[in-house]
């Protein structure tokens, strides 16, 4: 093309960098300020979905052993029904790449930190418009970010517990010197 044609394809380029610096920017902030709940979740997805163009997501999240869903959420334009297996296994093993399921393209990209297993984020696109490079790298920035804030969650509601049992014990120590003094009171005022 011309330079004219180079220069305005240069400028989308980076107007939609932009866009979605400033979307994972958002993300990060918006977990700092809030836990990552189902109302703050399904927003998300509506708002990714409206930056990458797709035909439908959903966000799946599983339980601690990853074989079974607790939370499927997805898109209000989505038209596909969530997965009906309560079985994970076959999510969780398939490739990332857009694998043909009857008449759509699915990309799933793992929530996963270390080597712990959050869930899926799930992407459908029709056959003749796969994701391109960008909107890959966005799902899965947008992936990783969410198993970033889910771990960051898990392990700040095992701090609590863990103070909370710590405390529990104190105060079990505190009563029980308190019993034993009472009783040995009791004991000198028998004798």
């Amino acid at each position: 093309g011309t330079l004219a044609q180079q220069v305005a394809d240069q400028h989308d380029t980076l107007a939609r960098n932009h866009q979605q610096l400033q979307f994972l920017y958002a993300l990060s902030q918006r977990f700092l300020h809030q836990q990552a709940g189902s109302a703050q979740l399904r927003q998300l997805l509506n708002d990714l979905q409206q930056l990458v163009a797709v035909a439908e997501l959903e966000l799946c999240l599983m339980t601690e052993n990853g074989v079974e869903p607790y939370l499927q959420l997805k898109t209000e334009l989505c038209q596909t029904t969530s997965c009906q297996q309560r079985n994970c296994q076959q999510c969780r093993q398939a490739p990332a790449i857009g694998l043909r399921e009857k008449d759509s393209l699915v990309w799933r990209f793992q929530l996963q930190r270390e080597f712990r297993h959050f869930g899926i984020l799930l992407a459908r696109t029709t056959p003749d418009q796969p994701l391109t490079e960008w909107q890959q790298q966005l799902l899965a920035a947008v992936a990783a970010q969410l198993a970033l804030e889910l771990s960051l969650q898990q392990q700040q509601d095992q701090s609590c517990r863990l103070a909370l049992l710590q405390e529990r014990n104190l105060i079990a120590g505190e009563l029980h010197h308190a019993m034993a003094q009472s009783l040995s009171y009791l004991k000198i005022q028998t004798n």
